[in-house]
């Protein structure tokens, strides 16, 4: 097979198996989706049709599109990691490259989304998370106000937002919500936030979700060994608006442990004391 026809053929299927997956799982019908899908199609098309347009480069044309395609999603999920590890200014970069890759709404808020939380002081983020739920969609506006009641340290406020608004499924905002049912008793909340959620969770999210359901719990050993294992803490959001570094200096480390100490043992699916 000639290099040609082998990266056509390789990037129409790549596109092709990930329209099949939007249209099974309906994401296809979600705000913003629409271009995604059809720029998959684009790549298709030229994969295709190159082979007579241009044959002597359609290949590496097709291949160019579909990573055309395909970076503007690597660039929002490296936007989403640091976010979860409080690097915002690395966020707020990478999710700009992004919206200039791949200018749709959609992008446009992880953009603005990203900018807000890169701030540099708590009121600052506050005003300008509070300043995009104007012009947001309603699952926009509740992630907005879930980052705002997050950023105040009004763990009770959250718990009660998260009663009124079912959660998507996302690494961050499943974070938000063990951490706020933990933070105010809500153990049995919390691990079943937990359990129904894992399987969105990956990576440092996941073990930074369990270390905090452990904490909580007061799972003492359980904790310490988490700890190891955890690479990042949730930011900091009380009076004092700071915020830990990355990784955890021993003052955090020594916090998760005595919250798990205080705690009453609680029963975690899957886990040992």
């Amino acid at each position: 097979m000639d290099l040609q026809l082998f990266l056509a053929l390789s990037a129409a299927s790549y596109s092709a198996v990930i329209i099949a997956q939007m249209v099974i799982t309906q994401v296809h019908r979600l705000p913003g989706s629409a271009k995604e899908f059809a720029m998959h199609a684009g790549v298709i098309v030229l994969a295709a049709a190159g082979y007579e347009l241009f044959p002597a480069i359609y290949g590496y044309v097709a291949a160019l599109a579909l990573a055309l395609t395909l970076l503007p999603a690597l660039l929002i999920g490296m936007a989403n990691r640091r976010l979860v590890a409080s690097r915002f200014k690395d966020a707020a970069l990478y999710a700009r490259l992004a919206f200039l890759l791949h200018p749709t709404a959609r992008m446009r808020f992880e953009a603005r989304h990203c900018a807000a939380l890169a701030q540099s002081t708590p009121e600052g983020r506050i005003a300008a998370l509070a300043a995009l739920q104007a012009s947001a969609t309603p699952d926009q506006a509740s992630v907005l106000q879930m980052q705002i009641l997050s950023q105040r340290g009004d763990w009770q406020g959250l718990a009660a937002f998260l009663a009124r608004h079912p959660m998507r499924a996302t690494p961050e905002l499943v974070n938000h919500a063990i951490r706020a049912f933990g933070e105010t008793g809500q153990l049995d909340a919390m691990v079943r936030a937990h359990a129904s959620y894992a399987g969105a969770l990956t990576g440092s999210t996941a073990s930074l979700a369990r270390l905090m359901v452990l904490a909580f719990c007061g799972r003492v050993e359980a904790t310490r060994r988490q700890l190891a294992t955890v690479a990042i803490m949730p930011p900091a959001s009380g009076p004092s608006g700071r915020r830990p570094p990355c990784r955890p200096p021993d003052r955090v480390r020594r916090h998760a442990v005595s919250s798990a100490a205080s705690t009453p043992a609680a029963s975690i699916p899957g886990s040992a004391t």
